[in-house]
């Protein structure tokens, strides 16, 4: 009989044994999953909004110097025109009405001058630093915040390992002035994949540089009128609006993490969700919480179908 108990004492206390260690490991897994996708969001949203940042305070000082550059070659076209004219009539040319000498560069000409050089300092470092960067924030978005939980929810991660650049021609010519998961899920791309919609809001950013780039060097014509300057800032806020959203994504994604640290100890509930499937079901609920939370447009038709649903 002391031999049973004995054997039965070993037996059980092997098992707690096993429980507690695994329950340990187990919760420094998740963890450490949670602290990574919390890490990733937080880089990225400091990234994407100095990176906006920067482009919303060249606006103004590139617009400047466009349309300092237009005055000045306005000028000289009409200082040649009066020289030819006064070689034919034998007069001097008048002199150009607002033309200063150096000496009359006023205080505040000279601080707006350095300001625009220290706007246009800051968004090429900005411009340089995202362009050295992104691919390894595309590389965190996926193993942070996407693969554990397509994990979870289809058994395997999603995709491969794209670059960043890689999706170029997948996203050639969306739309940035539009909803982004739609833009996506028009060229055949989840829009439930943060690393894709970073993809998309790297692409909106090129373009918009691109736009910035004609402009400076005098493609395009050197006019910049008003509503050329509000269609940058139109773009810009939609990428602040993009920007915003994926952040909504991420850290929803953290807090389902976070969620995951107490479903590790090993429990009756925890043991009957991993035999039947509630793990992939909550991970697919998480899916559709998120974009209740963080899509625009999904609130918008929200809000409607409330409204509508009230006024019956």
């Amino acid at each position: 009989m002391s031999v049973f108990v004995s054997a039965v004492t070993v037996f059980f206390t092997g098992l707690f044994q096993y429980i507690s260690w695994t329950n340990e490991v187990r919760l420094r897994e998740a963890t450490d999953v949670a602290a990574k996708a919390m890490s990733a969001s937080e880089k990225i949203a400091a990234a994407i909004n100095q990176r906006r940042y920067a482009t919303l305070t060249l606006i103004d000082p590139l617009r400047e110097l466009v349309l300092e550059n237009s005055n000045e070659l306005a000028r000289r076209d009409a200082m040649a025109e009066l020289a030819s004219l006064g070689a034919t009539t034998g007069s001097p040319p008048a002199a150009s009405p607002g033309q200063h000498s150096p000496g009359q560069h006023s205080k505040l000409a000279a601080y707006e001058e350095e300001r625009g050089k220290d706007r246009f300092d800051a968004y090429y470092e900005r411009l340089t630093e995202w362009n050295e960067k992104v691919g390894q924030f595309a590389t965190d978005l996926d193993y942070a915040l996407d693969r554990p939980i397509f994990v979870l929810a289809y058994g395997a991660a999603p995709g491969g390992h794209e670059g960043i650049n890689d999706y170029y021609n997948a996203l050639e010519k969306i739309d940035c002035l539009s909803s982004l998961p739609k833009e996506l899920e028009k060229k055949g791309l989840d829009s439930r994949r943060l690393k894709l919609r970073l993809a998309g809001i790297h692409y909106c950013f090129m373009q918009l540089n691109g736009l910035l780039g004609a402009k400076k060097y005098g493609m395009n014509g050197l006019s910049w009128d008003d509503p050329f300057h509000d269609k940058l800032k139109e773009r810009l806020n939609y990428i602040d609006h993009m920007g915003n959203e994926l952040r909504c994504y991420a850290l929803h994604r953290v807090d389902y993490y976070n969620s995951l640290k107490a479903k590790a100890i090993i429990s009756p509930g925890s043991i009957w969700t991993r035999l039947f499937g509630g793990q992939k079901e909550r991970a697919e609920e998480q899916f559709e919480k998120a974009a209740a939370y963080c899509d625009s447009e999904l609130k918008r038709a929200a809000a409607r179908a409330r409204t509508v649903a009230s006024a019956r």
